[in-house]
C-alpha cells in the first residue's frame, strides 16, 4: 500500500512540474529587420534572404526551432516566408537570424507604381510573424514597424 502511495505522489509531482513549465511563458523577442538581400530573381518571383534580429528579454535561452514572417513595404504586403530557426537566442541577449522570402513581379510593380513620390518620402515597413520556441507549445507572435529613406542611399559616404 505504501508503494503505490509513493508511485502516486511522485507521479502527481511530475504532473504539477510540468504544468508550472507551461504556465512560464516566455516573454515575446524583439524581432527587427536587420537587412535584406536579393538571392534570386526570376521573372515571376523574386526571392531574398532577411537578417532578423531577434532580441531575447527573457532570463532563459529561446531555442528558436522555426519561424515565418510577413514583411509589407508602405502597408502593401511584399514578401513572406518561413524560416528552419536552429539558432539559440542567449538569455538577456540577441541573434541573427536567417530568412528566405518569396514576392512575386504583382508586388514588385506595386511598390514601383508612384517612382517619383516614393523617391522624395521615406519609405515605410512592418514586419509581422511568429517564432517557434523549442518546448513551448505555442508560437510567440511579433511586429516591428520602422522606416528608411531612399535619399540617404544616394548621399555619398565619407
Amino acid at each position: 500500500m505504501f508503494r503505490i502511495v509513493a508511485i502516486s505522489m511522485f507521479l502527481w509531482m511530475l504532473v504539477l512540474s510540468g504544468c508550472a513549465a507551461l504556465l512560464h511563458k516566455p516573454e515575446p523577442p524583439l524581432v527587427t529587420l536587420s537587412a535584406i538581400k536579393l538571392h534570386e530573381m526570376t521573372l515571376f518571383e523574386q526571392r531574398y534572404q532577411l537578417q532578423l534580429r531577434v532580441q531575447n528579454p527573457n532570463d532563459f535561452d529561446l531555442p528558436i526551432d522555426g519561424l515565418r514572417c510577413t514583411l509589407y513595404i508602405n502597408d502593401r504586403e511584399f514578401a513572406q516566408g518561413v524560416g528552419a530557426g536552429g539558432v539559440t537566442v542567449p538569455r538577456f541577449g540577441d541573434a541573427l537570424v536567417p530568412v528566405d522570402v518569396v514576392s512575386n513581379l504583382q508586388r514588385v510593380f506595386e511598390q514601383l507604381r508612384t517612382p517619383g513620390e516614393a523617391s522624395t518620402k521615406p519609405v515605410s515597413y512592418r514586419l509581422t510573424g511568429k517564432l517557434s520556441v523549442e518546448g513551448y507549445p505555442t508560437a510567440l507572435p511579433f511586429e516591428y514597424k520602422g522606416e528608411f529613406d531612399l535619399r540617404d542611399l544616394r548621399q555619398p559616404v565619407n
